[in-house]
């Protein structure tokens, strides 16, 4: 899969193999990673940490998913990966 300039919104990222794929896509070239994460300080503190944007986001809430590609699309203007980890 090429990553190169892609941007990458990973659910369950702030920990674990979430976490460690957001870094991964970005040592092989994304442009940006979303962590999204039900614990939004742990997401804030992990985008921090790798450079991305860090969302709480708990994925069995509809509105809570639309809110959060909403203000990924504001902050990079796109999404081109998913990753639903959570």
């Amino acid at each position: 899969m090429e990553l190169k300039d892609r941007i990458a919104f990973v659910t369950g990222a702030g920990r674990g193999i979430g976490r460690a794929a957001c870094r991964e896509m970005l040592r092989r070239g994304a442009a940006g990673v979303v962590v999204a994460d039900l614990d939004g300080d742990l997401a804030r503190s992990t985008a921090a940490e790798l450079g991305g944007l860090g969302l709480q986001c708990d994925v069995s809430s509809e509105a809570a998913v639309h809110g959060a590609v909403a203000a990924s699309l504001a902050h990079y203007g796109r999404l081109d990966i998913l990753l639903s980890n959570a």
